[in-house]
């Protein structure tokens, strides 16, 4: 059975919420924009990470580590995967693309490189953040298959953020 996971921005969870129904949400965000639990979306099945979208060390901001990457991925164990997985960010581009393939290679590492392509056709905007991708890769001892992928991606600037469905 096909797993799917929806990347989407902060402007459409609630949309999304409504219309995939999904199991579990994985909100990574700073903390100004965070987010109340959806109307319609169990609160003990979403998970708020406040951190910002950067990838080293700036005053003011919250760093991602390596322990809100293990947090996002053991939140997803008791996943029921016969129902999408919803993870956004701020505009569904660089945090939640980088978690989206952190979960994606946790429930099927064989084809992570299958899954990386898929990514890339269907969300030409994303830009998966590369602290987060390098913790991914290091918590699922992948080998640096996660984070090697990052050289391949070209994002392309979007003016607002999309809704993706990435099956794998």
């Amino acid at each position: 059975m096909q797993k799917k996971i929806i990347i989407c921005g902060l402007a459409d969870i609630q949309n999304c919420v409504d219309k995939y129904n999904p199991d579990k949400m994985l909100t990574i965000i700073n903390k100004n924009f965070s987010p109340d639990t959806p109307q319609g979306m169990d609160k003990s099945r979403h998970i708020k990470m406040l951190i910002d979208d950067i990838s080293e060390p700036r005053d003011g901001f919250i760093l991602p580590e390596k322990h809100h990457a293990q947090a996002l991925l053991d939140f997803t164990n008791d996943w029921d995967t016969s129902k999408p997985l919803l993870v956004h960010c701020h505009m569904g581009i660089s945090r939640s693309t980088a978690t989206s393939l952190g979960v994606a290679a946790k429930f099927d590492p064989e084809n992570i490189e299958l899954t990386i392509e898929k990514l890339k056709e269907i969300a030409p905007h994303a830009s998966p953040n590369k602290i987060m991708t390098q913790y991914y890769d290091e918590i699922l001892g992948l080998n640096n298959r996660l984070y090697s992928s990052l050289a391949f991606f070209d994002p392309e600037p979007i003016e607002e953020s999309r809704v993706v469905e990435l099956k794998f």
